[in-house]
Order: C-alpha cells, then sequence, then structure tokens
C-alpha cells in the first residue's frame, strides 16, 4: 500500500492506495497546534478499523504547502513509519515530473505541480486545471505536457467569510444551486451573488485562457476541476469537460512510481 498526504490550509488529506486505486480518503483540519502524536493517534484509529496495519505501508509521498508544519510531519513520520524514507514533493522534484515554463519554479506551490502533472498523465493533451480549494488555482498545460503558468483566486469558503465578516447579512449554505440568477429575497440574492458569481469567475477565467493559448498556439484544451468543491461545479459551468474529484492525491500516487 502506498500512503499519500496533500497538506493544505484548510484541510490534511490522507490516501490510501492499494492494487493501482484510491482505497481509503481521510480528512484532518489543518491547524498549526497540531501535534505529531494527535495525528498519529487519529490515524492509528482510522488504520485499526480499517484492518490496516502500519507495516502494510510500503512508501509515503507528501505534498505540503503549509511550510510551518514541516516539523510536525517529520516527527510524525519518524515516530510512526519510521522505517519508511517519505518522498517530499520539492522544486528539486518538479523537473523530473514534467517541464516548467515559470518565473521562479521555487515559488510554484507543490499541489499545483502534482494536479498539472496527474491531469496530463490521465488525459494526454493540452489542459486547463482548475483545482476549489482554499484558493481557486489554473493550471495550463500544453500539449506536449509542459506547464505554462496559471492564476491563482480566492476559494468559495473564502468568498464567503469575507463577504459574513464584514457585514450583517444572514449566513447561508451552498449546498443547492440558485433556481434564477435573479434573487427575490436576500437569502436567494447571496446563494446568487456566491455560488453562480463564483461560478461565473471559474468560466470567465477559463475563457480567457483559452483565448490566450489559442494566441500561443498552445493547443485546444480540455477543462479539469478538482478540490471539495468541483462535484458541485458540474451542474452549473459551462466550461468543465471533467470532474476529477482526487487529481492531486492521483498525481502522488503516480509520483510514488516515477523512477527518482
Amino acid at each position: 500500500m502506498q500512503l499519500v498526504i496533500d497538506v493544505g490550509n484548510t484541510n490534511i488529506v490522507f490516501g490510501l492506495f492499494h492494487h493501482h486505486g484510491l482505497f481509503k480518503k481521510w480528512r484532518f483540519p489543518t491547524r498549526q497546534t497540531l501535534t505529531h502524536d494527535e495525528l498519529g493517534g487519529w490515524l492509528c484509529v482510522l488504520f485499526k478499523e480499517n484492518r490496516i496495519h502500519r507495516t502494510d505501508i510500503l512508501q509515503i509521498v507528501i505534498s505540503n504547502v503549509v511550510v510551518s508544519l514541516n516539523s510536525l510531519f517529520h516527527a510524525f513520520f519518524h515516530e510512526y513509519f519510521n522505517s519508511i524514507q517519505p518522498i517530499w514533493i520539492t522544486p528539486s522534484l518538479f523537473s523530473k515530473m514534467m517541464s516548467i515554463e515559470y518565473e521562479n519554479p521555487q515559488t510554484l506551490g507543490a499541489d499545483r505541480i502534482v494536479t498539472a502533472f496527474a491531469a496530463f498523465n490521465l488525459y494526454k493533451s493540452a489542459l486547463i486545471t482548475v483545482d476549489c480549494g482554499t484558493a481557486t488555482t489554473f493550471g495550463v498545460v500544453s500539449s506536449t505536457g509542459i506547464f505554462k503558468g496559471g492564476a491563482i483566486a480566492p476559494g468559495m469558503q473564502l468568498f464567503r467569510e469575507a463577504l459574513f465578516n464584514t457585514t450583517r447579512l444572514p449566513q447561508i449554505e451552498y449546498d443547492c444551486v440558485p433556481e434564477q440568477v435573479v434573487g427575490q429575497s436576500t437569502k436567494a440574492c447571496l446563494e446568487s451573488g456566491l455560488i453562480l458569481g463564483y461560478v461565473s469567475m471559474i468560466d470567465g477565467m477559463v475563457y480567457r485562457m483559452k483565448q490566450w493559448m489559442k494566441s500561443h498556439q498552445i493547443g485546444s484544451p480540455k477543462i479539469i476541476a478538482t478540490g471539495g468543491f468541483s462535484p458541485f461545479l458540474n451542474s452549473i459551468s459551462q466550461v468543465i469537460d471533467e470532474i476529477e474529484p482526487d487529481l492531486t492525491l492521483m498525481g502522488l500516487y503516480m509520483i510514488a512510481n516515477l523512477p527518482l
């Protein structure tokens, strides 16, 4: 079994791959006060519930964008998986994954390149990836597998928090598609602005990126969405071609099998 870990600003996602497929997926809230024993105890309980032993894990791959938690994970691996040398996704590995045209690859988030790498390996075509997490990140990949760059925008949750932290408007949940774009109540107006407005941002950015790719003769891209909010896009977005909610985990698993 391979254990892959995607450490994001909101959640730490653990994926367990077995027989070339995602066997289990678990989320743990990202906190600066988290200890390695707290994380290890939680994971041990899940392993026991699913009849998994730590010795079943043959390889670990980790992508971490929260640098302050690096020491926590070093302690976690030493305490709970001492016999395994984890693969850390760092800029030094990027060139082994794909060619990158970026001003300073050292500043490129590991999760962004892992997602682009996974998408290209799955579809073998020009791509725009849309990762709907704490931030909404866009990645552009050419038909020859070169990462060209992208864009970073606030995620749905940040949109929501920014609005409600500065106003007295009522809280809403984004668990359904608004019936119409013109709201006729405060609740309906909020749902339209937050949900349809957010998706319109994604559709608009994708349209502009497709025009840029056309002008640079990069290829006609497939649009692949991933991340926690991506399944919700399926019924709203006018540009998304495929939904792959676990694309980053899949990329980490692919990297586990690269000749590094």
